[in-house]
């Protein structure tokens, strides 16, 4: 029963949904049809299906053969909320019906929220009466706007009945209109909105840029510098479509005005595909392909210029599409091609320029006009480019992770014995170092163990080099077991080791010495089905008040290491130049028992 009442519930809504929606068109269409905006209602739509559509192919027209054309009432309507004409198109005649039922005029603000646009001429006639006119546009400059805005901008006081609105429009950069006639507080609103959303994006870039910068000027890594002038071409192509360049930088140059949008898509291409050459370090991979795109960038840059010499203004908007496009599609291949070749990063990379892909298209193909304008998919390439440049700097920081974990592995290699993984003698001296100056400071003791292994020549030439590779390793495996947390074993080289023991007396030394040459002693080697020992020699020595470099402690410890040899191998020489006599033999018979 229950099923029965939803179904037939859900039955009744769905056909109330179709009627609403049906008067909702009906509306809608009548408006269209009427053709009329009622400026006592909150406007706040794009307007781009009200306008009449007067395209000039034929030839300039002036304003009254424009509005005689209109008067026919034979002009189309607009297809979607926001027109769209793609790049070159022709100078283009808006006109919209006004209706104002009430006694006085109404104030709206007319805003046309495109950055770029040439030549703007605003008329509103009642009647045959012309109330109001204005030019706008790129080709003036900044100052002569009659609203300050990165868009075009103008407030119109509607008189009483009905009124047209004709807009003359021209460019040679794309053809875009999204048109608002709205109240100034809902313009604020949008300015609002707007200045929270470039003041997001300007800040992760730029604060990118900068963190990437600093890294280049520490690690003098290419990478990182081009990953910064990529973001800074990246800053300035949008301060200049959105209009911000000619607000804030520019004001006064309308020539840059005219070639800002082409130049800084160009020099976005060409930066973002340097920084993907140097990323993926397709030089030395590839290098061919490096030259190739080296060529690319040279022409690409030449062509720019080109067409600044020669004053090819339409050319050059339309070659700025199409490197944008090679560029997002070469860095895609570029990244596939480096995912497939399991470069470093490439997974990061691969999937940053995807999603700025992605942005860059969908809004590319909405400026030539190929998919209908809205919000966002005007934005996306900002929203992309975000995302991308998020995902960028995840990409450098891994690469930086990688580089300082191969710097660290290399210094490492470089400090480290890699047969026996001891400290080699080459840090010895930089590791003993800290201790020694504290000592001198704070009168700490260091002692010092020199190990030789007993007739090793005779283990080499009786079982070979891997047996006395193995005694080695074995012996360095017995150092590290018998050294304390603060000791530095070092294999001083062939088969003799070094033991720094930092605040140890000689006794304590001694006693650790003599422990490490009985657990030498008590190892069993095996070598081709040869069974072995092997004994070491020890020399242990103490700092003293006149050693006043590591040397001289090293040279004592050398010299007693040379008399245990001499008196018969296989015992620990202690140095009795400040030890009671008495002391020691206590202390060496606490370590053999």
């Amino acid at each position: 029963m229950t099923l029965f009442i939803s179904a037939a519930l859900l039955r009744y809504l769905a056909r109330l949904g179709l009627v609403v929606l049906a008067l909702f068109a009906a509306a809608t269409h009548a408006q269209a049809a009427q053709g009329a905006i009622d400026v006592q209602r909150p406007n706040t739509e794009l307007l781009g299906r009200h306008f009449s559509l007067l395209v000039e192919r034929d030839g300039p027209l002036n304003i009254d053969q424009a509005y005689d054309r209109f008067s026919t009432g034979q002009l189309p309507k607009g297809a979607y909320d926001v027109l769209s004409f793609g790049l070159n198109s022709e100078p283009l005649w808006l006109f919209l019906r006004l209706s104002n039922g009430g006694e006085t005029p109404v104030n709206k603000q007319l805003s046309i929220e495109a950055s770029w646009l040439d030549r703007i001429e605003l008329y509103l006639y009642q009647g045959s009466t012309l109330t109001h006119s204005s030019l706008m546009g790129d080709a003036l400059p900044y100052a002569a706007r009659p609203q300050p805005s990165n868009y075009f901008v103008n407030s119109l006081d509607i008189p009483p009945g009905d009124s047209v609105l004709i807009l003359r429009i021209s460019s040679s950069d794309p053809m875009v209109l999204p048109i608002r006639l709205s109240d100034h507080a809902y313009l604020h609103t949008l300015e609002r909105l707007d200045a929270y959303h470039y003041g997001f994006l300007y800040g992760l870039v730029v604060a990118l840029m900068l963190y990437n910068l600093l890294l280049f000027l520490r690690l003098r890594s290419p990478p990182y510098l081009f990953y910064s002038i990529y973001m800074l071409a990246f800053v300035t192509m949008n301060i200049a479509y959105s209009g911000h360049g000619f607000a804030w930088l520019w004001s006064d140059s309308v020539t840059l005005q005219k070639w800002s949008n082409a130049l800084f898509m160009i020099l976005y291409s060409v930066a973002g595909l340097s920084f993907a050459v140097y990323f993926l370090d397709v030089r030395s991979h590839a290098r061919r392909l490096a030259r190739l795109i080296d060529a690319y960038v040279y022409s690409v840059v030449f062509s720019i210029f080109f067409c600044i010499a020669f004053n090819l203004h339409a050319l050059a908007i339309v070659l700025s599409f199409v490197y944008v496009f090679i560029f997002t599609i070469g860095v895609l291949l570029l990244g596939i091609h480096a995912v497939l070749k399991r470069r470093p990063s490439a997974d990061y990379f691969l999937a940053a320029t995807l999603i700025g892909a992605i942005g860059a298209g969908i809004s590319c193909i909405t400026v030539w006009g190929w998919i209908p304008f809205t919000r966002f998919t005007y934005l996306a390439v900002e929203l992309g480019l975000s995302l991308e440049a998020v995902l960028l700097s995840l990409a450098v920081a891994d690469r930086f992770n990688l580089v300082r974990q191969k710097k660290e592995v290399a210094e490492r290699l470089a400090r480290i014995d890699p047969l026996t993984e001891l400290y080699n003698r080459r840090a010895s001296r930089e590791l003993l170092l800290p201790h020694w100056e504290v000592g001198n400071r704070q009168g700490q003791p260091l002692s010092v163990i020199i190990i030789d292994i007993d007739h090793f020549k005779q283990i080499n030439d009786s079982y070979g080099h891997d047996a006395g590779d193995q005694v080695i390793v074995q012996v360095a495996n017995l150092i590290k077991r018998n050294s304390r947390a603060d000791d530095i074993a070092v294999r001083w080289g062939g088969e003799e080791f070094l033991i720094y023991l930092p605040g140890t007396r000689l006794q304590q030394a001694g006693m650790i010495a003599e422990r490490l040459r009985c657990d030498v002693g008590q190892q069993e080697f095996t070598c081709n089905g040869s069974r072995f020992s092997v004994t070491c020699s020890f020399g242990v020595a103490e700092r003293s008040s006149t050693d006043t470099q590591p040397e001289q402690l090293f040279k004592r410890a050398d010299e007693l290491l040379y008399q245990a040899k001499q008196s018969g191998r296989n015992q620990v020489m202690l140095d009795m130049q400040n030890t009671p006599p008495a002391e020691v033999e206590r202390s060496l018979n606490h370590a053999a028992d």
